[in-house]
């Protein structure tokens, strides 16, 4: 399930694996209605922070794609 670790310490990799967990537990264990919930409010966490660790990357990458 859920490591130690909360959304925001995960790498963006580990987040990405906590993600696909979640999808095949939602598409293959029909779990109930509670823990559906639980997971995709876990999951809509994950998704941010790999949206913000991308945008931070798509940044550095361009200022330094200016610096040549």
């Amino acid at each position: 399930m859920a490591t130690a670790k909360k959304e925001k310490e995960l790498s963006f990799e580990e987040a990405l694996t906590r993600l696909e967990e979640i999808a095949n537990v939602l598409e293959n264990e029909s779990p109930d209605l509670s823990k559906a919930l639980e997971m995709y409010e876990e999951s809509a966490k994950l998704l941010k922070g790999c949206l913000e660790m991308l945008d931070e990357a798509q940044k550095k990458i361009t200022v330094l794609s200016k610096g040549e």
